[in-house]
């Protein structure tokens, strides 16, 4: 991938991600990490069960909140789409319109709805549970959607084709997706918290504000993904193939990335703090704005050749390219 090509890709327009969901998925990780700041545990599941019972509590509520505000800004929108299909058409109601002009208002209907996938007009999502836009297999749409109908905490459909389908703000957290077939899916806004990934296939994802909260995502295929602001606390990226990917201004404290191939890769932003950060870079990998604390040494490609950076040099490379990350000496026994 060349330098023309990661600028390319960089400038794509994606589709935009619904900003009640991106606001909800932001009060969801906040409230995680109060939570177990607060108890001092890893994860609700460490905690007791009265304090994993309010954790569970809180969720709801925030869904609940950013439930109401969705639906108020798609009954705005609607409204507005209303008076203006009236205005256009010289009609009092979209009822007196020709059938060709009714059928013009009820897709923008469609597609107003579809922009706020916490309330379709039909379909099994419950909670943000279930997709905005069902995959193309038959298996899969049949597998979620006794899923989403169900009193099952968690998805779980190892292998499972998700391509096609739109996710976005769903809540997955503690899926098993082992091996899921998911590359360029809408998972924007979506909850991944301790899910388990690894080996799925999520090229070209848009992933774009995910919570991915100590998700298992080892060997996991992430190139072309887009996690802007996406959450990775303590999640694992062993021997991720993350060429050409962005994380601009992703959250990625705590995470492990081993053998993380990160050529080509948008780290602009990204905050970092006692990382293992074993990673292959090379000179299209962009870290202006890097800020944190790792663990090295990484690997410097240039074309076929490698050379290994950590300590001052590693410091060195990341400022020259204006980073700001405290490179930490190994840990002894």
């Amino acid at each position: 991938m060349g330098p023309d090509d990661v600028a390319g890709r960089r400038s794509e327009k994606l589709d935009p991600v619904d900003p009640v969901v991106v606001e909800r998925q932001r009060a969801v990780s906040a409230w995680l990490h109060e939570f177990c700041a607060k108890y001092r545990v890893e994860g609700p599941e460490d905690a007791t069960p009265e304090q994993e019972a309010e954790y569970d509590r809180r969720v709801r509520e925030i869904y609940d909140r950013f439930r109401s505000a969705a639906s108020w800004v798609r009954a705005r929108l609607a409204s507005d789409w209303y008076d203006e299909f009236c205005a256009r058409y010289g009609v009092s109601m979209p009822w007196l319109a020709t059938e060709k002009q009714q059928q013009e208002y009820e897709r923008r209907l469609d597609e107003i709805e579809a922009a706020h996938p916490d309330f379709p007009r039909a379909g099994p999502l419950v909670d943000g549970r279930g997709p905005a836009g069902w995959p193309t297999d038959q298996v899969a749409v049949q597998l979620v959607a006794e899923w989403a109908g169900s009193d099952a905490a968690a998805l779980s459909a190892p292998g499972i084709d998700l391509r096609g389908g739109d996710f976005r703000g769903a809540d997955l957290s503690g899926a098993s997706l082992v091996g899921a077939m998911m590359s360029h899916v809408g998972l924007a806004g979506t909850e991944f918290y301790r899910a388990d990934l690894e080996g799925a296939d999520l090229e070209g994802s848009d992933l774009t504000d995910a919570s991915l909260v100590k998700a298992n995502m080892d060997g996991a295929g992430l190139r072309s993904a887009r996690l802007d602001r996406a959450d990775l606390a303590g999640a694992s990226l062993y021997g991720v193939d993350a060429t050409g990917a962005s994380f601009r201004d992703a959250q990625i404290l705590g995470a492990s990335l081993l053998g993380t191939d990160l050529r080509g890769a948008d780290l602009s932003g990204a905050v970092l703090r006692e990382n293992s950060f074993k990673v292959q870079v090379d000179e299209s990998t962009l870290v202006r704005g890097l800020s944190g604390s790792v663990f090295g040494p990484v690997t410097l490609w240039n074309g076929a050749e490698s050379s290994e950076l950590g300590g001052e040099a590693l410091d060195r490379w990341i400022a020259e390219r204006g980073g700001q990350v405290t490179v930490l000496q190994p840990r002894t026994r």
